[in-house]
């Protein structure tokens, strides 16, 4: 019969707690889904039910999270008079843009060039904009 020693007994049970660890972390991760032109329930879970607001998704996410973003432009608010309003993303997340608006995509799909996601400060609406929502220089960014 073969016995285990107190040394190997707590090695293999330390293994096995980092592993139950890791895949209860794994397991915990959330994707959150952005989309301005959603109409589902607007609660992030998929594609079909994407956050319209990119601060919703900034909100619900923790650390480990992804958040994928159609391509769209997204601003810190609506509300001209909010000036100090921003894009706040904490550590551990992580943000990917250049999904299709439309279908089902999957991280594969992602195109950045092609489907162009821009995180817009012009919250009054007075900066001259190309076809993708983009200021093409510094110099043409009005106000203070």
């Amino acid at each position: 019969m073969h016995t285990l020693s107190t040394p190997r007994i707590k090695e293999i049970s330390t293994f096995l707690l980092l592993n139950i660890l890791m895949v209860t972390s794994l397991a915990s991760q959330s994707t959150w889904h952005v989309n301005a032109s959603a109409t589902g329930s607007n609660n992030g879970i998929n594609w079909a039910n994407a956050f319209t607001d990119l601060q919703d998704a900034l909100t619900a996410a923790q650390d480990g999270d992804q958040i994928w973003v159609a391509a769209g432009v997204y601003k810190p608010t609506d509300v001209p008079s909010e000036r100090d309003a921003s894009f706040s993303i904490s550590g551990g997340i992580s943000l990917y843009g250049g999904f299709p608006s439309t279908g089902n995509p999957v991280f594969s799909d992602r195109d950045w060039e092609v489907h162009v996601t821009v995180l817009s400060g012009d919250i009054d609406n007075n900066d001259p904009v190309d076809a993708n929502g983009i200021t093409p220089d510094g110099d043409s960014i009005a106000g203070a």
